[in-house]
């Protein structure tokens, strides 16, 4: 790159980082006010205060990771004892025969490396870990919007996703749980597909090939390994559609067909690639029984949620291990984004039906500006017969 170049790229390089710390800040930001209370001095605080000055975690999933924090950097381990077949045992789960203490390490070893490099309390970081790992997710979102539109775009899409309803109050202060992962992990996941997908070099896109596999490797170890799978296939199954898409624009517009439909088979064979090197390394890591669990997930139950293991089911109560209904049980609460005490429905999870026929709409939208219009005086450029055109601003 000439100097020329590079003293004009600075300052957009600037601009893009100063945006990219505001989306995060502001997620941390929103996240953080449910301590609030805590600057003032009353009997509230008093009741939500434990002995350290800390409030009280959100709930007891919360608890129970701060249990396994606390085991693993004490004695090595997640559960409180080794059975005599080496199996390692939680005994305060199912008290008092105990259960396996066997669980996806993520947010523990996340817990524990953050706390052994930075010397933070353990304590600390389950009160607001999930808060600031959450602005990765915002970081992601402006990455991928900022290089399809530019900075405006970036801010929207880093602000949409860091400061969604649903999202924030799940991974505020307080929640110590896996739910920061999902949606992290996820648009990384997107992040790295879009990256694959529009590389120029063949050793970019084996790079990010195996980034993409990695981080469908830390989602099974983060979060439940047959759910994780089932939504890293559903992600390269977006990727299909927008191969499909390109190709129905390439079929209108090529003038030869082997120019055309060429760069349609190199996108699909990257997606082949994800999809192989996934399944390879999931198999390696999980064995053939991922498998059957990725088909169980597809069938949307939960065992526990049918009590087959403990009686009486106190599991019915437990409203996210119900099936998701569409709309919500009230329907005049149909654009709402968030329902307290309730377990969103798909529309009010997305952030309500407006939110969703907007989306649909803008959907349409931008499908519709993708496709070209063919002038047959005017010869299209190969360029602009893609459907996603990485302007280049990063």
């Amino acid at each position: 790159m000439k100097n020329s170049e590079l003293k004009e790229r600075i300052p957009i390089l600037l601009l893009h980082a100063v945006c990219a710390v505001l989306v995060m800040g502001l997620a941390v930001f929103v996240r953080s006010q449910s301590s609030s209370f805590l600057k003032e001095e009353n009997e509230l605080n008093e009741a939500l205060t434990d002995e350290s000055g800390l409030p009280y975690l959100t709930d007891m999933d919360s608890y129970y990771h701060v249990r396994l924090v606390n085991n693993y950097l004490s004695r090595g381990m997640f559960g409180d004892t080794v059975k005599e077949d080496g199996t390692v045992w939680d005994l305060h789960s199912f008290s008092p025969e105990g259960r396996n203490a066997e669980y996806q390490p993520g947010i523990i070893w996340t817990t524990a490396l953050v706390h052994r490099l930075t010397g933070i309390s353990a304590d600390i970081l389950e009160y607001k870990l999930m808060a600031f790992l959450s602005a990765f997710a915002a970081l992601a979102a402006y990455i991928i919007v900022a290089r399809l539109t530019g900075v405006f775009g970036g801010l929207t899409a880093g602000i949409a996703v860091g400061c969604g309803p649903q999202f924030a109050i799940r991974t505020c202060y307080g929640r110590f749980d896996t739910d920061v992962f999902i949606i992290v992990l996820e648009v990384c996941l997107i992040l790295f597909m879009l990256e694959a997908l529009r590389a120029k070099t063949r050793g970019k896109k084996i790079l990010l090939i195996a980034l993409f596999a990695f981080s469908a490797v830390l989602y099974s170890l983060c979060w439940m390994p047959r759910y994780a799978i089932l939504f890293t296939g559903l992600t390269i199954g977006g990727g299909m559609l927008y191969v499909l898409f390109e190709f129905c624009i390439r079929r209108k517009t090529a003038e030869r067909k082997e120019k055309g439909f060429g760069p349609v088979k190199q996108e699909g064979m990257i997606l082949a690639g994800l999809a192989g090197t996934v399944l390879v390394s999931q198999l390696l890591l999980f064995g053939v029984d991922l498998i059957s669990g990725i088909f169980s997930a597809l069938s949307f139950t939960n065992e526990a949620a049918k009590g087959s293991e403990a009686y009486p089911n106190l599991f019915v109560s437990v409203s996210e291990l119900g099936k998701t209904q569409f709309f919500p049980k009230d329907l005049s609460r149909v654009l709402s984004g968030y329902i307290p005490e309730e377990s969103p429905s798909a529309v009010n999870g997305a952030g309500g039906l407006l939110v969703v026929l907007i989306s649909f709409v803008s959907l349409g939208f931008l499908l519709k500006l993708a496709w070209p219009k063919k002038d047959p005086k005017k010869r299209i450029p190969e360029e602009a017969i893609c459907l996603f055109r990485w302007k280049r601003v990063l």
